[in-house]
């Protein structure tokens, strides 16, 4: 992009610099009219320099801005995360732990262990082991 607004300056310049004198003129003498057709044509082509350039520096700057938003979103993003990842840390924290004597899937009370039932390693107890645990 740079390098085309470059490239227009160039162009530009270059046609604001044309002085039909020496090698840029013209060998024979125009008549008047044929003189203001030429500078009619050179004006439009001025002027379609200036619009594609002031085009090209509006793209420019709307991308900027575009960036820029894109930018602010992503921040927002790894916030909201952040505060996430902070709440999930803050609710694990506020879980009650277990405390032993209690029973889960696997986990036997001391009472229960007295009667002779079985611990069953964090799997669920099949039948037969309620059985067990039962005395049936």
């Amino acid at each position: 992009m740079r390098q085309k607004i470059r490239s227009l300056l160039g162009q530009m310049s270059s046609q604001l610099n044309f002085d039909r004198i020496g090698n840029h003129g013209l060998e024979i003498e125009l008549s008047s009219k044929e003189t203001e057709l030429l500078i009619m044509e050179e004006q439009k082509t001025r002027d379609s320099l200036k619009q594609e350039l002031l085009d090209l520096m509006a793209n420019e700057a709307l991308e900027d801005k575009l960036s820029e938003e894109i930018d602010k979103i992503k921040e927002e993003i790894m916030t909201k995360r952040s505060e996430i990842d902070h709440f999930s840390n803050t609710e694990e924290q506020k879980k009650p732990i277990r405390k032993e004597g209690t029973t889960t899937y696997g986990r036997v009370s001391k009472s229960s262990q007295t009667e002779g039932s079985i611990s069953h390693c964090g799997k669920r107890p099949s039948v037969a082991s309620w059985r067990i645990r039962r005395g049936s």
